[in-house]
């Protein structure tokens, strides 16, 4: 006999999503490029240096830099509301 479990659902505000992409928005193109291609479209770090013709290093360390400059703009936000 198995046990049934209830249905838990996470629903993401709408808000969040918005404020995803405003803060994508205020990044510079290359930090833009790559957050895009790793963390959406879920490309290797290969794949994404081949696509943008950079190093692999070049691209973590990119991706790197660009997710803390994204959580300062959504901290940023958050800090506003």
């Amino acid at each position: 006999m198995q046990a049934e479990f209830p249905e838990i659902v996470i629903e993401q505000p709408k808000d969040m999503t918005y404020e995803v992409e405003e803060a994508l928005n205020q990044l510079k193109d290359t930090y833009r490029q790559v957050v895009v291609l790793r963390y959406i479209e879920n490309f290797s770090t290969q794949e994404t240096s081949e696509i943008l013709g950079w190093s692999e290093t070049k691209v973590r360390t990119t991706a790197h830099r660009a997710l803390i400059r994204l959580r300062e703009i959504l901290g940023a936000h958050s800090e506003e509301v």
